[in-house]
């Protein structure tokens, strides 16, 4: 078991009324499988994720990260298991402007000063196709080419699981696909587990196992 929530209960408070987005939420995420968590924008998918991440804290329950509760853990401590088991491809991307492709895939490990990954990254950057990338902005790369450095720079540290909040979200069909195939290979060859949130049937059906958030309530789709 990588990772493991029990009984999320999430909401918030709208004036004097409080809206429930997590309701009981129970999820398991075991080594070497994707996940998929499908709903509407506004279910509460991405706060599941960040949850899932330690971003964000449930009003109830419990998160347990490679067998450990980390429910009553310092900041500190939460933070150091974050970044040691954690890697994370948020909606937007969030690569820093100022720095190159390759860059942006190492800013995880400045964490740790006494290790340098630049061949990880080369190795990393070869195996999405984008070697003759490395040098170029942000701005200098194509949606799905920043997608790929996002994804990358989630891989870097090897992490036990790979969280991903609607990776496909603003891509076109051809370049969702690319990803889609991506997210299969890193699995297959890496033997990566990862969580993907998304509203498309299409990303939702690579799950080994796929789930479906409807008010609150967390639900494993059953196979046919």
């Amino acid at each position: 078991m990588i990772l493991d929530a029990k009984n999320i209960i999430k909401s918030y408070k709208n004036g004097n009324h409080s809206l429930v987005v997590l309701d009981q939420c129970n999820l398991t995420v075991t080594q070497g499988e994707i996940i998929t968590i499908m709903g509407e924008s506004g279910s509460g998918k991405s706060t599941l994720l960040n949850i899932l991440g330690t971003l964000d804290k449930p009003d109830s329950g419990e998160i347990s990260i490679n067998q450990k509760n980390i429910t009553s853990l310092s900041e500190n401590d939460i933070a150091t298991i974050r970044n040691q088991y954690i890697g994370f491809v948020f909606q937007f991307h969030h690569l820093l402007p100022e720095f190159t492709a390759k860059e942006n895939i190492l800013i995880p490990t400045l964490i740790h000063e006494d290790v340098n990954k630049s061949h990880d990254a080369d190795t990393l950057l070869e195996f999405v196709g984008l070697t003759e990338r490395q040098s170029h902005l942000p701005s200098q790369l194509s949606g799905g080419e920043r997608l790929r450095i996002a994804v990358l720079r989630a891989m870097i540290n090897k992490p036990k699981v790979i969280l991903a909040d609607e990776p496909t979200g603003n891509l076109d069909y051809k370049n969702a696909n690319k990803i889609i195939d991506l997210f299969y290979k890193i699995n297959k060859d890496y033997q990566q587990s990862i969580v993907i949130t998304t509203h498309s049937r299409d990303v939702a059906a690579i799950g080994h196992r796929q789930f479906i958030l409807i008010n609150g309530v967390l639900d494993e789709k059953k196979k046919d």
